[in-house]
């Protein structure tokens, strides 16, 4: 359901003894929690429920929201989990995906299907239950679209993955919208587009980062095909589209002066951080697009908690 397989740090196990840093043995049922990737719930909560507040007005209805929080953790944890299933010879050449389950084999492929079926037909269930059909749809075609568009097809074969596997990162806003309304607004979509846009330079900022991991992978991202200022000007440049898209917003009948100064702000901090990543591209330190990576994190956050203020104040 979301772009999460290369977002989340993974817990270092020693593989010659077996141990992690805090337990010796994980349950297989610990196994499985972290082959659901746990933290993408921070995603969920940063744009599926800004957008159940955008949709209802205010607050939205409490069944619903826990409809998409734990009808979305199952299907994108299901997701997650196909992907390291799929991913795991590639996740060995990592540093920073060795030590998943599947790449470590503490998990079976039998028990890792298993899970997965069972945690995307319990989300299914709990989609049409507490919210409804359309929801339910989404969030389907979300796992589908970023497991074999975005995970076995785009991936492997291009730079641009993420630009179009982008789309079921930004899913979660029209399926969180939908949960409420049981249909999309023209202000979804632009809630949807404002998430779309903003990933080409989130993911980028990681990718650059961990750049050594990729290539030794075979992943072709583009920090990997391309020199650092082509992919810092291509990352300003999403950044500036996001930003438009965040006031292209501001005409919704839903919000008001809160958002309009708050996606200011906001944008034109991001746009100037872009720049001055693109500016020192040759000289910069590798750990600057870290940063940059968490900075847009918060970006997105910020703008969306507001969102979520305003749809209730306006």
């Amino acid at each position: 359901m979301y772009m999460s397989n290369d977002n989340t740090p993974d817990v270092n196990i020693d593989v010659s003894t077996g141990r992690n840093n805090a337990k010796m043995k994980r349950t297989i049922f610990q196994e499985i929690v972290a082959l659901s990737k746990p933290r993408v719930i921070e995603l969920l909560i940063t744009t599926a429920l800004p957008a159940m507040f955008f949709a209802a007005g205010g607050l939205p209805d409490g069944f619903k929201v826990i409809g998409v929080l734990v009808g979305g953790y199952l299907s994108a944890g299901s997701s997650n989990a196909i992907n390291s299933i799929i991913e795991a010879n590639t996740d060995k050449k990592m540093v920073r995906t060795r030590n998943r389950p599947m790449a470590q084999q503490r998990l079976t492929k039998k028990t890792a299907w298993i899970a997965a079926i069972t945690a995307q037909s319990a989300s299914l269930i709990i989609m049409i239950l507490l919210c409804n059909v359309l929801s339910a749809l989404l969030t389907l075609f979300a796992s589908f679209f970023y497991v074999v568009i975005y995970t076995i097809w785009l991936k492997p074969r291009t730079e641009q993955n993420i630009v179009i596997g982008g789309a079921a990162g930004a899913l979660p806003v029209l399926i969180g919208y939908s949960a409420v309304t049981s249909n999309v607004s023209w202000g979804a979509f632009i809630m949807f587009l404002l998430v779309f846009l903003w990933t080409p330079p989130h993911f980028w900022a990681l990718a650059t980062y961990h750049e050594d991991d990729y290539r030794n992978a075979g992943f072709p991202m583009l920090p990997v095909t391309h020199t650092k200022k082509s992919t810092t000007f291509q990352m300003m440049l999403y950044t500036v589209l996001t930003v438009i898209s965040s006031f292209v917003l501001i005409a919704t009948k839903n919000l008001g002066i809160l958002y309009m100064i708050a996606s200011i702000v906001l944008g034109l901090w991001f746009i100037y951080c872009s720049i001055i990543l693109y500016v020192k591209a040759d000289s910069i330190l590798r750990k600057k697009f870290y940063n940059f990576f968490h900075l847009s994190n918060g970006y997105l956050a910020l703008l969306f908690i507001v969102i979520a203020i305003d749809s209730t104040i306006s």
